[in-house]
């Protein structure tokens, strides 16, 4: 099953979580309700403009970590945990598709998942099932580049591919 590409706003923070942005939240889950299949996807793929670096990274680790990327907020908010299991073999295939499209990048073991990924994904999809994560740090040239690279061979088993808000223009 083929899924769409989105562009999801996770709000300011983890101020969705603590019900400070209603409105983001409905919008979240009508994404998941009205536009994406019914079938939960078997992986993420997670543009974060969070995480920018040259040359792209794409998270590669089997159990990313949480990266708290926020401060000042209260301390249950450092605490929220989004368990779902990275793919290293999806990292790579990631790596590769940029390669043959002439856009450098490395796998990276260490970072985990920013507010950008785990805000979003815990309101959509709550239950974290059995899917993987995996994000990819685009750099500012590339941002035009990135997307087509990826989603124009689309031979590899993905789910939703989520756009961070810097992304807009």
């Amino acid at each position: 099953m083929k899924y769409p590409t989105v562009f999801i706003n996770h709000g300011g923070g983890p101020l969705p979580l603590l019900g400070r942005q209603p409105s983001l939240v409905e919008n979240m889950k009508d994404v998941v309700n009205k536009h994406l299949p019914k079938e939960p996807p078997k992986a993420i793929i997670v543009l974060s403009a969070h995480w920018e670096s040259d040359p792209i990274r794409i998270t590669s680790s089997k159990n990313p970590s949480m990266y708290y990327d926020y401060h000042g907020f209260p301390p249950e908010t450092y605490r929220y945990k989004y368990p779902a299991p990275g793919s290293p073999e999806l990292a790579k295939k990631i790596r590769d598709l940029l390669g043959e499209n002439h856009l450098a990048s490395q796998l990276d073991e260490d970072r985990g998942f920013d507010h950008g990924v785990f805000i979003p994904l815990m309101i959509m999809y709550p239950e974290v099932g059995s899917f993987v994560g995996t994000r990819i740090s685009p750099t500012a040239h590339s941002l035009s580049h990135l997307p087509l690279a990826i989603l124009k061979k689309g031979k590899y088993p993905c789910g939703v591919h989520f756009f961070a808000p810097v992304l807009r223009r």
